[in-house]
Parts: structure tokens; C-alpha cells; sequence
């Protein structure tokens, strides 16, 4: 209709390229073959564990253990298969270790994606 052209951006689009960047791992379309979590988790501080029988009170005793306070993580039975908690200096993304290793790597790049999205909004899980 004659006016400028609006570019629309994709948060989605934009926050994985900035990870990328920060990491200093190139997209390649053609590339086949395993994502370098371990670099994409670094990029961010994100600490990664993975846990037997995955489950909220499971995630407080290890945080506890690193002498990091959790105060309410509501339903400590739940079974889960990831978790990821933040705190003001860091942020832990845990699995559960009892899965088969893809969906344990499907899980953490599921929990990488959560902390680079919503870091801001999240108030510790």
C-alpha cells in the first residue's frame, strides 16, 4: 500500500541467534549431527545436573547441598523429566538421569530454552 515496509522480529528467532552468537556456534542449515549443549549451557551460566528419579524435593536437597536456599517448590513428589531453577548469579537445569540419553538431551536443550526466554520473568523455578 505504498507505506515502509515493518520488519517483524521473532523473540524466539532473535534469542537463539544471540545464544548462538555468545557461544561462537554457527548455524548451518546443512550441518547434521549433535548440538554443543555443553557450549550453549556455558554461554548463559547455566549449570547442568542430572538426577535419579527426578523430582522437586530431589531438586531442593541438591541445591541445598550447594548451600543455595529453596524455599517452596511446590509439589516435592512430582516426577518430572527436567527442572530449571535460576538465581540471581546462576541458573541450574536439571534432568532426570534414569531417561535414555536423547531425551535427556532434548530435555536440557528444553530447559536451556525456557532459561534464555524467560530468565527475566522467572522468580527462581
Amino acid at each position: 500500500e505504498g507505506g515502509e515496509a515493518v520488519t517483524a522480529t521473532d523473540p524466539i528467532r532473535d534469542a537463539v541467534a544471540a545464544l548462538r552468537a555468545d557461544a561462537g556456534v554457527a548455524a548451518d542449515a546443512g550441518r547434521r549431527g549433535p548440538v554443543p549443549l555443553a557450549r550453549l549451557f556455558k554461554a548463559r551460566d547455566l549449570r547442568h545436573a542430572e538426577l535419579p528419579a527426578l523430582t522437586r524435593a530431589a531438586v531442593a536437597d541438591h541445591l541445598s547441598r550447594l548451600g543455595i536456599p529453596v524455599v517452596d517448590l511446590a509439589e516435592p513428589g512430582e516426577r518430572l523429566a527436567g527442572f530449571v531453577f535460576a538465581t540471581a548469579r546462576a541458573g541450574f537445569a536439571f534432568v532426570n538421569a534414569d531417561d535414555p540419553l536423547p531425551r535427556r538431551r532434548f530435555t536440557a536443550a528444553h530447559e536451556l530454552g525456557h532459561f534464555v526466554l524467560h530468565r527475566r520473568a522467572m522468580g527462581g523455578f
